[in-house]
């Protein structure tokens, strides 16, 4: 037996309460509101407890910096505060650390096994397994798997920071409920930083209006009816907070720093552990090509997202092959969301990706690092465009009743979203007063349902060319 990890699963039994604590608070020492993420597998333990339920592995995956560890962290009181678990009968480990130690999740589990001191077959009492960066083991799944079919009386919780990889395991997906923890929204930032809760509902009617109306007139009619209780919920917001949000409000740890420069370091460091853990475990990448991942960052970051792939090629001195593969990577750890391309007759064309950063907090540190000269007032655009995408991405796309596309010509719109009803939204986006030229002329080619406009202007429908204009302020809430 690896006795440097039985002493490691001791101490984090011995230690868990006080370690996960330091999860859970503020630099005030003021607790995190929970996150949605939170209340979903706090039902699942419920009903697994009550019997009601044979749900009892949930995996999470998401970038690193999006609070995976705070909710586990809360999710670890709630056992052992609300629902009385014994905490020597509640794990939790990070397998980043395990992996340092020269073990694996099988040891782990075989290790904890000894420490209960029956088998997880025999087992009376329930059992939380609490397992952070699990796709660090390449064989996560398959053991999982293999636990989750010896006890009934077992609750799985994993996360991992390759959303791709986690999901399109054969051994998991079949057999675990996948939540995914994606960038906070504004309602969240406000929520956490603020401590200013959304309205119930206000939410879910903001989309229904805005995507799901039978026509632009009944859509322009349910926003107007909405408008009291937006007004409702900003009287207690300050305007200023968006730019915070913009620039750093994504990310929760961000709050817990003093200073925009200390947040910027964390995000490198946060880039450096993506790339030195995450991808290195993804793909076949030699060590040159993974020095190169940060700087093809750096040029995402100064650029529209739409960098032809052999001027990029031609920039980093790297193959085409290896950077398609290291597109791919980029996406399955959730640095970036793919937009295709969409030219006319709907037909794709033979034009570039145009790629979003999951966090425009990770697009403002990479300027800020890299020396360039950019302000928030120059890149604000660039940074709203990328809350837009995680919005899109987030609340359609990765719940696959979405496609995300962009027009891919000169002038054209900044999205294309193809719903699954056969409904097809052109979406525009901008920090100040922003016209519908780019979203008229796509909507001429994509033939589209109607446009978007989402900008500072006030709320109104340009009914001759079916556009609503959409206020940053109605679509923050959404």
């Amino acid at each position: 037996m690896n006795q440097i990890l039985t002493q490691y699963i001791q101490n984090q039994l011995v230690r868990a309460s006080q370690r996960l604590h330091a999860n859970t608070i503020d630099v005030q020492g003021k607790k995190y509101p929970q996150r949605h993420i939170y209340i979903k597998v706090k039902k699942y333990i419920d009903d697994f407890i009550e019997s009601k339920s044979l749900n009892r592995w949930v995996v999470t995956p998401g970038l690193r910096g999006v609070g995976k560890t705070t909710a586990v962290s809360q999710i670890y009181f709630y056992l052992t505060q609300d629902k009385k678990i014994k905490s020597n009968n509640i794990l939790y480990v990070s397998l980043d650390e395990v992996v340092d130690l020269s073990g694996n999740l099988r040891e782990v589990l075989s290790t904890f096994e000894k420490i209960l001191g029956q088998s997880y077959e025999q087992q009376s009492d329930f059992i939380f397994i609490l397992l952070d960066e699990v796709q660090v083991d390449p064989k996560w799944a398959s053991v999982l798997k293999i636990l989750h079919e010896k006890s009934k009386k077992v609750f799985i919780i994993c996360t991992g920071s390759s959303a791709v990889e986690l999901q399109s395991n054969a051994d998991a997906e079949r057999r675990a409920i996948f939540e995914r923890l994606f960038p906070m929204s504004f309602l969240e930032f406000q929520m956490i930083r603020n401590n200013t809760y959304p309205i119930k509902g206000l939410k879910y009617s903001l989309q229904q209006a805005v995507y799901q109306a039978p026509n632009l007139h009944l859509a322009f009619q349910q926003l107007q009816a909405l408008n009291q209780q937006v007004l409702t919920y900003w009287s207690k917001v300050d305007e200023l907070s968006i730019a915070e949000f913009l620039k750093l409000g994504t990310l929760p740890f961000a709050m817990s720093y003093a200073d925009e420069y200390q947040v910027y370091q964390a995000i490198n460091r946060l880039l450096e552990q993506v790339i030195d853990k995450d991808i290195r475990a993804l793909g076949s990448f030699n060590s040159e090509t993974l020095s190169k991942i940060k700087p093809l960052l750096f040029l995402l970051a100064d650029s529209n997202g739409t960098l032809a792939f052999s001027t990029i090629a031609k920039a980093l001195n790297i193959q085409r092959p290896t950077l398609n593969s290291v597109f791919e990577a980029l996406e399955k750890t959730e640095l970036l969301i793919r937009a295709l391309p969409q030219g006319s007759s709907n037909k794709r064309v033979t034009k570039p990706s145009k790629f979003l950063f999951m966090s425009p907090a990770l697009r403002l540190a990479l300027l800020s690092i890299s020396g360039l000269k950019q302000t928030y007032a120059t890149q604000q655009g660039a940074l709203l465009e990328d809350v837009v995408a995680l919005h899109y991405y987030r609340e359609f796309v990765t719940k696959h009743k979405a496609s995300l596309m962009y027009d891919a010509a000169e002038g054209g719109a900044d999205f294309i979203v193809n719903f699954i009803q056969h409904r097809r939204v052109v979406v525009e986006v901008g920090m100040g007063a922003k016209d519908s030229k780019q979203v008229v002329r796509t909507m001429d080619k994509v033939n589209s349902d109607y446009g978007i406009v989402i900008s500072s202007n006030e709320l109104k429908v340009d009914e001759e060319n079916k556009i609503i204009c959409l206020p940053i302020k109605y679509f923050l809430l959404m």
